[in-house]
């Protein structure tokens, strides 16, 4: 039986990949020690060492092998992106109710996505605005979106002006000493 894993269909991505703590966990999978330089949502970049080849994964009762790119993900497990979406075009997608229909061994085939009118939390991955040293930040150097939400909320932004206040469990950072 394979591990369950969390799929993000991307079509903003050119290829797909797969988080390095689940790629850790994979047996028997042939790899390549190709290094890529990937730049992701934001403008930042990660660099991949690692390319998986043809790994077994399935949805439903699909089959398929795609080659994986091993990348240090946060929000996902897998990042499924046009490398694969191009191979079952055209397919047809529904995505309120988060399913795709794609051509699959001569027939076609239903992939149903999680329902997401649940309780469980959004998820918003926010990387490095812009590389600038802190005093060569303006306002007006941040993108428009982040400028609103700073302008929304200025108290939460603020620097802060002492310690927090004492409450009935304080917690504490061990500090490494040079680190």
């Amino acid at each position: 039986m394979g591990q369950p894993v969390h799929i993000l269909l991307d079509s903003g991505s050119s290829s797909s990949f797969v988080n390095s703590a689940v790629a850790a966990q994979l047996t028997n999978v042939q790899s390549d020690p190709i290094s890529t330089r990937v730049q992701v949502a934001g403008g930042s970049h990660l660099q991949s060492t690692l390319l998986l080849r043809g790994l077994t994964w399935t949805v439903g009762q699909c089959s398929f092998q795609s080659d994986f790119r091993v990348l240090p993900l946060h929000s996902y497990d897998v990042i499924v992106g046009m490398d694969w979406l191009e191979q079952f075009s055209p397919m047809q997608v529904h995505w309120r109710d988060k399913w795709l229909i794609i051509p699959y061994q001569n027939s076609f085939s239903l992939l149903q996505g999680l329902d997401s009118s649940d309780a469980s939390p959004l998820i918003m991955q926010l990387c490095a605005v812009e590389d600038l040293p802190s005093h060569e930040l303006t306002m007006d150097s941040l993108p428009p979106d982040i400028q609103t939400l700073i302008q929304g909320f200025p108290r939460l932004f603020q620097p802060p002006t002492s310690l927090p206040p004492h409450r009935a469990c304080n917690h504490t950072i061990p500090l490494i000493p040079s680190a």
